[in-house]
């Protein structure tokens, strides 16, 4: 797959993803979001690349895409200093972060969340519950 194919899927799915016609997972990692279609599937990751001092000396993103039988058929993956080097592989990198963004905002409900949250604060009503003797909530 070219760079321009990479960068038209990576715009069709941010799409998607922004009007709630795509439903993404979580993976065994907490970086990593799966969507999958009847004629295979894509993966997303972004994370933060740590020097041997653990501090964040880079950040990375990447897309994967795999055909119906799981095997991947084309990859993609870049740092950030990598993609300032080419203007084609900085919109891809750019696109592929708001779309990160976008499927953890969407697979954690994080704007609903908020909206529901400053909705009930909101309200005259009195907020929040008693804590019940086996609730799991670790605060």
């Amino acid at each position: 797959m070219t760079i321009d194919q990479t960068i038209h899927l990576v715009e069709l799915l941010i799409y998607k993803t922004q009007n709630n016609e795509a439903i993404w997972n979580t993976t065994s990692s907490d970086d990593m979001f799966s969507l999958r279609l009847q004629s295979g599937s894509v993966s997303i990751n972004s994370s933060d690349i740590y020097n041997s001092n653990n501090e964040v000396t880079d950040h990375e993103a990447g897309i994967n895409v795999f055909n119906a039988d799981g095997e991947e058929i084309s990859s993609f993956s870049m740092i950030v200093t990598q993609a300032k080097q080419d203007i084609k592989f900085e919109r891809l990198y750019t696109l592929l972060l708001e779309l990160h963004n976008e499927v953890v905002d969407k697979v954690y409900k994080i704007n609903d969340t908020f909206e529901s949250i400053l909705g009930e604060l909101n309200s005259r009503n009195i907020v929040g519950k008693e804590k019940k003797k086996n609730d799991d909530i670790p605060f």
